[in-house]
């Protein structure tokens, strides 16, 4: 037997409209601004001083998930992992953005994972396997 869906709130429908636009934003920037850009743009992001709150990572994670879902296009690690630090900035909260590479099958891949403080935020279950290149601290 199938669980009944989960009732959401405005709250999280405001949540997942946040994160909508911000990983549309993001697709664009990874198109069109390039690591370097990418990297100015989330060092001009406010500096929360090392604040955390683990309800708020896992608010942050539904809805990037969440939007992420409707989206008509797939998107990666790496829009998701740069809406996740808007959204964490815009709440005061640290958000630490690593851009990491390695190999996959021999062919040199890339992934980026976020945390906010001890806590991981997005991509954290990969990121063992990427050698960090860039962190962008807020």
């Amino acid at each position: 037997m199938a669980a009944a869906p989960t009732r959401r709130t405005p709250r999280d429908a405001a949540l997942a409209a946040e994160a909508l636009l911000l990983l549309i934003a993001a697709r664009r920037m990874v198109r069109t601004a390039g690591l370097r850009g990418i990297s100015a743009r989330l060092e001009a992001l406010p500096d929360a001083r090392g604040a955390h709150d683990a309800a708020v990572c896992a608010d942050i994670v539904w809805a990037v998930g969440a939007a992420a879902r409707r989206m008509p296009l797939r998107l990666l690690c790496y829009e998701r992992g740069i809406a996740a630090c808007h959204m964490l900035s815009r709440r005061g909260l640290a958000a630490t953005f690593h851009y990491g590479v390695g190999r996959d099958d021999g062919d040199l891949a890339a992934h980026v994972w976020v945390t906010s403080g001890p806590l991981p935020v997005i991509g954290c279950a990969e990121a063992a396997d990427y050698r960090v290149v860039l962190r962008v601290s807020r």
